[in-house]
C-alpha cells in the first residue's frame, strides 16, 4: 500500500490554521494583551522562530485570527435564519441567536468583545470590526425593516454581553418577549 505524500504547502496551510486557532484560542483565556507572539506559538506548539514565516507580525495574526472569527460568527449567525418564512420564524431566528446559537459560547462573546476593543483604539481592526456588524446585519435586513433591523442588531450585541455575565436575568423566555416587542408586524418585510 502506497500513501500520498503531504505536501509542503498543505503541512504549511495546516500549521497555519494551527496557529490562527491558537491565537483565537489565546485570545479567549487571556484577552488581546495576553496574545504575544510567543504566547501564541506556545499555545499552537510551534516554534518560535517559525511564526515570522507565516505572519509578518503581531498584527497581521491577530487580524487574520479576527477575520477567522467573523467568518465563523457570521455563518452561524446567517444559518438561523436559513428557514425563515414567517414573522413567527424570523422571530424564533432572533431568540436561537440569543440563546442557543454559537455566537452565544462564552469564548465567542470575549473574543467579539476584544475585536470591539481593539477596533476602538487601532484603526487596522476597524474594517474587520465593521466588515463583522455589518454582515450580521444582512441577515437581520432581510426579515425586518431597516429601523428595525438597527435596533435588533443593536440589542443583540447589548444582550449578548449582559447574558454573558448574567444568564440567570435574561432566560430565552425574557428573550423572546423582548424580540416580539421589538417586532411588530409591520416591521417584518421578509417572504
Amino acid at each position: 500500500m502506497t500513501t500520498t505524500p503531504v505536501s509542503s504547502s498543505s503541512k504549511g496551510t495546516k500549521r497555519r490554521d494551527l496557529i490562527i486557532e491558537a491565537t483565537l484560542d489565546v485570545i479567549a483565556a487571556e484577552g488581546v494583551s495576553g496574545a504575544s507572539v510567543r504566547r501564541v506559538a506556545a499555545e499552537a506548539d510551534v516554534p518560535l522562530g517559525s511564526m515570522t514565516y507565516y505572519f509578518a507580525g503581531r498584527q497581521e495574526l491577530l487580524l487574520e485570527a479576527f477575520e477567522r472569527f467573523v467568518e465563523r460568527s457570521v455563518k452561524h449567525f446567517h444559518a438561523e435564519f436559513d428557514d425563515v418564512d414567517s414573522l413567527e420564524s424570523a422571530r424564533a431566528a432572533m431568540v436561537r441567536i440569543l440563546t442557543v446559537n454559537a455566537y452565544m459560547e462564552p469564548p465567542n462573546i470575549i473574543i467579539g468583545a476584544e475585536l470591539y476593543a481593539l477596533a476602538a483604539h487601532d484603526p487596522y481592526f476597524v474594517p474587520v470590526q465593521r466588515s463583522w456588524m455589518h454582515r450580521s446585519r444582512d441577515a437581520i435586513r432581510q426579515y425586518f425593516d431597516e429601523a428595525t433591523t438597527l435596533m435588533l442588531d443593536a440589542m443583540v450585541e447589548g444582550m449578548s454581553m449582559h447574558r454573558s455575565f448574567e444568564r440567570d436575568f435574561h432566560p430565552a423566555e425574557l428573550v423572546a418577549v423582548v424580540i416580539e416587542r421589538m417586532t411588530p408586524p409591520e416591521t417584518y418585510i421578509g417572504p
